[in-house]
């Protein structure tokens, strides 16, 4: 790998590839005292050879990290290639499974605003691996990297997998919504947000997610008449807010301003 024939140093990357996906047990600890990881990291072709060895223990993980590994992800983030996007996203996403410590460390290298990105202008694919990232860091992380979140346009970038197809996405984000409106009201800073869910889904677990979501969160309390008029003959539901109004999901913080020193502060 450290040739300077480019042929020469893709195939030294593959072998390396090979040997973390194939293994039953890959030498990542062989890896990482050979010092492979400073060569691999300034490669961008090598990100699925760097994403499989961050899939190992959190000394591992930390080990690529500390060969400073999250300078490049921006970069990698907003790659031409989906291909490399896509992975780099997995890549990330393998980080923060890791310790809250490796998600201090993507919050503190600014990483979450290019994941956000994801889910605007990257290709599907990539935009699961996105929303593994974010899940990842709600299901392992603490109150405050939640509350960091929030800080972010978070809920304008979700609402978009919403609408796919894979019922299993839509569940997981339906899952991070509701963890990260459960941190707000903990936070005392819960405001009424409308966004356009679904609700009638082809899939009973999805339409019982999305109901719950609503329940808890968007009931006012008015008796059922008013949420019978959402009905409509077909047996869909209507909501009052579309997708594209300006009553979407917002964070306000406790001085109305968002932006202000009332935020949340990570």
């Amino acid at each position: 790998m450290r040739s300077d024939d480019e042929s020469v140093k893709t195939k030294a990357v593959r072998l390396c590839r090979k040997s973390l996906s194939v293994t039953k047990d890959p030498p990542i600890d062989e890896f990482c005292k050979r010092g492979v990881i400073s060569i691999l990291i300034p490669m961008l072709s090598s990100t699925q050879t760097i994403g499989n060895l961050v899939a190992g223990s959190d000394a591992q993980t930390q080990a690529v990290l500390d060969a400073g590994l999250l300078d490049y992800i921006p970069a990698l983030l907003n790659n031409e290639k989906s291909t490399v996007v896509k992975e780099a996203c997995w890549l990330v996403s393998n980080v923060t499974a890791g310790n809250v410590h490796q998600v201090d460390l993507v919050i503190k290298h600014g990483v979450l605003p290019c994941i956000l990105e994801i889910f605007h202008k990257g290709e599907y694919k990539a935009q699961k691996e996105a929303c593994w990232v974010i899940s990842n860091i709600i299901t392992g992380g603490t109150t405050e990297q939640c509350a960091y979140l929030l800080n972010l346009p978070i809920f304008k970038a979700l609402k978009n997998l919403l609408s796919v197809s894979d019922v299993k996405v839509i569940l997981m984000t339906l899952e991070i919504i509701t963890k990260l409106l459960e941190v707000s009201d903990q936070y005392g800073q819960l405001e009424p947000v409308c966004i356009e869910l679904e609700t009638y889904h082809s899939n009973q677990q999805v339409y019982q997610a999305a109901y719950n979501l609503i329940e808890k969160y968007f009931n006012d309390g008015d008796d059922d008449e008013k949420q019978d008029e959402n009905v409509l003959h077909d047996g869909t539901c209507s909501t009052a807010v579309s997708a594209n109004s300006e009553e979407e999901f917002r964070f306000i913080p406790p001085d109305s301003t968002l932006g202000k020193d009332g935020d949340f502060q990570f």
